[in-house]
């Protein structure tokens, strides 16, 4: 670690702060946090990459971009602070996963007051550094932070055509006045990797070696003297220098760079090699270095960001420093997490637990480990439930474990080690997601002549989700090193059954479709949206009451983002076909239901991305989760498409639409029957993955829609009728388009987790319409009302005649199709009381 130093860019920004320069009260103290290669400590609690000690839990990890947030807030809210970065960011586990976005997140939540840049984040690390992703991925960091940060550079020169935006984001200075006339600077250094550290700066080398042809690293002795000199010229009470490089470089710095008050350094006195390794400096600030003009305080943080610096520095009236002093906060589980930080962890954590290749070293001066295997080898084959018990797999899989490195016997000698292997999930379901088979502790020697370890462990699938296998290695009873990111998500793998269920269940949703559009009479329509109040009505509440009901409701009680975006995606989708069923039974406004039943399937070609692309975003950016666009719309044209068809035919082939009627009751049943069983034969674990919280929340959006839609209906003025008719609506969706987006949208598992709750409040959302209507019947057999029955009989065959319209109980024509019926000829009547009421088609 020693032989590498590192790229500087020197960043001048000013913070505005009271004066403290000739003009200011005695005893002025200026208070500083910072830290330096975050590119670690993102993760939080129980996430992988967290940083551990060695006496701590696995549930107790410390570190992580939340807690830094979280006490960032708490000391701004009390004082005044400046919060500096000292460099490296570009590097680590999540930053080779996500690139250069997952930085930009972070640090829009962290709000740096300026950035230093190491040579990590111009990626010089690299063997093949001068690669198109390698400056692309350095010009959008540099966009990104930016925009929330300050980024200013005096000793590296940067060639335009490799990072574009470098000059336009990184200024060479900035100067910003501060309040009541106070100038604070700050100028950001890098040790030149090539240039040893002198004491004298006329023995160090200008400019950088030919090895890095794009980036143009200057002294930065001689870049710290030029800026801090302009600085103090134009009024700057106190300097800053921050930046990265190494013990002898800060004390030259502050022999020579009279100007500069305060140094923060980064990867100097922590002596940090290892994450688990504790700071081995005992003091904080770690030095005060008095030069021939003043005192100079140097401070470090540790590296990976185990903690955060806090130092206090006070000056007298004619900015001399009197005193300093600080702590290193170490960010342990005592540090509660900033929530928005939290989820931002979270959704980015998601995202390591994919099923994706990856591989894991463990990394020693004596010894190597690598873990190869390709994840999509881990699947979930087989299922099946044996009464209360999760679904379990007969498939056993194996993973080759490598020892790659030989070690030096002369050093080493014959040691013995220990690998011990365990694993933590991330089920939703508290139930383990996978278990060894047989053992999973290795003991093995590593001698000259056996330098390489290789053996094998077998897992078990158990149930749907995601689960990290951990490492940890020790040498003779000494811990080495310990390691989680080797993560596994187990799935169902796709049989011909599943394949056919899917383009079996798909054909006949299309045909019933089809069939739908048969039955649809659009003289009905158009006589209801000659007034429009009923169809609008029922158009605000279905795609406005339901989808935020189910977004909040799910907020509140799944903690699962995938089961969130389930319930939001039925939510958002249009009504289905059992509301006209169910109006009819409530003597609602059956012309009405198949109204808005036809515009809400249209509606959703927008209406369902439109919510999905806003609200339903948080969704899918938490659950780490591509929003399918193409897929989304693909299949809602897909679904809807059919419905027109349908429409055409009963217009240009009546015939056909009259042989469409007769079967589509039959089919229906059929679809319905057909569908239940497949999904209970199938899709099986969903029954498993039922939870109480599952089912309140599909119960709580049912119940939502059918009460909001009454009430709202009833409040602008509609009769019984409409409001049954709207009420019903809008608490009914079309589980069959939610269903079949989720699973063509989706990864596996969170396809089939995602449709969880969707199965669950289409199971509930008829049942509390049984027990009003058992509830109404019981009442009317003991409270018979013939009367009143006739007369809404009569008032309904009124109004038919009076149209010129046949009302069938689906709303649709049901007599010859070359011609339109007169109502006295086609419709068969009895007589009641000598007025005519329908009786039979």
């Amino acid at each position: 670690m020693n032989s590498i130093a590192f790229l500087v860019l020197c960043c001048i920004s000013y913070y505005k702060i009271p004066s403290v320069y000739g003009n200011l009260p005695d005893n002025y103290t200026l208070t500083i946090v910072h830290a330096n290669d975050l590119f670690s400590a993102f993760a939080g609690v129980q996430s992988d990459n967290s940083l551990c000690d060695l006496n701590t839990r696995p549930d107790q990890c410390i570190g992580g971009a939340p807690k830094i947030v979280s006490k960032i807030n708490e000391w701004r809210s009390r004082e005044p602070i400046i919060f500096v970065n000292g460099g490296n960011n570009l590097g680590g586990f999540w930053y080779n996963q996500f690139g250069p976005q997952v930085l930009s997140d972070f640090f829009r939540h962290l709000q740096f007051d300026v950035i230093n840049l190491g040579l990590s984040d111009y990626e010089l690390y690299d063997n093949d550094s001068e690669t198109s992703e390698t400056f692309a991925n350095v010009t959008q960091f540099i966009t990104y932070v930016s925009h929330f940060s300050r980024i200013i550079s005096c000793n590296v020169a940067v060639e335009t055509k490799y990072i574009s935006n470098f000059y336009s984001n990184v200024r060479p200075t900035a100067k910003i006045l501060g309040s009541e006339q106070t100038k604070i600077g700050y100028i950001g250094f890098v040790k030149n990797p090539n240039n040893p550290t002198l004491v004298s700066t006329a023995k160090r080398q200008s400019n950088s070696k030919p090895g890095f042809e794009f980036v143009d690293i200057r002294d930065p002795i001689k870049c710290l003297q030029e800026e801090s000199d302009n600085m103090r010229k134009n009024g700057i009470d106190i300097v800053l220098a921050i930046g990265t490089g190494d013990e002898d470089l800060f004390k030259e710095i502050a022999l020579n760079v009279p100007n500069v008050d305060v140094v923060i350094g980064s990867y100097a006195y922590t002596k940090n090699v290892s994450l688990l390794r504790e700071r081995t400096a005992t003091t904080y600030p770690d030095l005060v270095v008095n030069g021939s003009t003043g005192a100079t305080v140097i401070a470090t943080a540790d590296v990976f960001g185990k903690s955060i610096g806090r130092l206090s520095v006070t000056f007298d009236r004619k900015g001399n420093i009197k005193s300093s002093e600080g702590t290193l906060i170490k960010l342990d589980n005592k540090i509660a997490s900033d929530k928005q930080t939290d989820q931002l962890v979270e959704s980015y954590q998601r995202g390591l637990y994919v099923g994706t290749t990856k591989s894991i070293a463990l990394d020693q001066n004596d010894q190597s480990l690598q873990v190869v295997q390709e994840m999509n080898l881990l699947p979930l084959i087989e299922q099946y439930i044996k009464e209360n018990s999760p679904i379990k797999t007969a498939i056993e899989n194996r993973i080759t474990i490598i020892g790659k490195k030989g070690l030096n016997p002369i050093l080493t000698g014959d040691d013995e080690y220990e690998l011990v292997l365990g694993h933590y999930q991330f089920s939703q379901y508290h139930r383990q997601v996978l278990e060894f088979v047989d053992q999973n502790v290795y003991h093995f020697r590593v001698t000259e002549s056996e330098p390489m370890f290789s053996s094998q462990f077998q897992i078990k699938a158990l149930f749907l989700g995601y689960s990290n296998i951990t490492f940890t290695l020790t040498k003779n009873t000494t811990f080495v090193e310990k390691l989680d990111d080797y993560s596994i998500s187990v799935v169902r793998t796709s049989s011909v059954f599943d394949i056919l269920f899917s383009v079996l269940m798909i054909s006949m949703v299309t045909v019933n479709y089809v069939n739908m559009g048969c039955h649809l009479d659009l003289q009905i329509v158009l006589k209801t949206l000659k007034k429009p109040i009923g169809p609008l009505i029922g158009f605000v509440c279905q795609f406005t009451i339901m989808p935020l009901a189910s977004y909040f409701i799910g907020w509140l009680l799944l903690d699962d983002i995938s089961l969130r975006l389930g319930l939001f995606t039925l939510g958002c989708s249009p009504g289905g076909n059992s509301s006209n069923f169910w109006t009819l039974l409530f003597n609602g406004d059956v012309n009405l239901s198949i109204t808005m039943t036809l515009i809400s399937t249209i509606a959703s070609l927008a209406m369902m991305p439109l919510w999905l692309f806003t609200l339903g975003g948080n969704l899918f950016s938490a659950g780490n989760i591509r929003i399918p666009y193409l897929n989304l719309l693909t299949s809602l044209v897909t679904l809807t498409l059919p419905m027109f068809i349908g429409i055409v035919i009963r217009h240009y082939k009546p015939n056909w639409a009259k042989v469409s009627h007769k079967i589509i009751k039959p089919f229906t049943i059929v679809v319905v029957i057909f569908g239940i069983a497949g999904s209970a034969i199938l899709y099986n674990h969903i029954f498993v993955m039922f939870t109480w919280p599952i089912v309140i929340a599909g119960a709580l959006v049912a119940i939502s829609g059918y009460s909001l839609g009454a009430i709202i209906s009833g409040l602008c003025g509609m009769k019984r009728p409409q409001v049954v008719a709207i009420s019903i609506e809008t608490a009914y969706q079309n589980g069959g388009i939610a269903f079949i987006l989720l699973i063509l949208s989706l990864q596996q598992p969170d396809a089939d987790i995602a449709s969880v709750p969707c199965i669950a409040q289409l199971l509930i959302t008829g049942q509390p319409l049984w027990l009003v209507l058992i509830g109404i019947k019981l009442w009317n057999r003991f409270h018979p009302q013939p009367d009143k029955e006739i007369d809404n009989k009569e008032v309904t065959i009124a109004e038919q005649k009076d149209k010129n319209v046949v009302h069938l109980e689906n709303g649709c024509y049901d007599g010859p199709y070359d011609e339109k019926p007169k109502i006295d000829n086609d419709i068969n009547v009895s007589v009641v009381n000598d007025n005519q009421i329908i009786t039979k088609f």
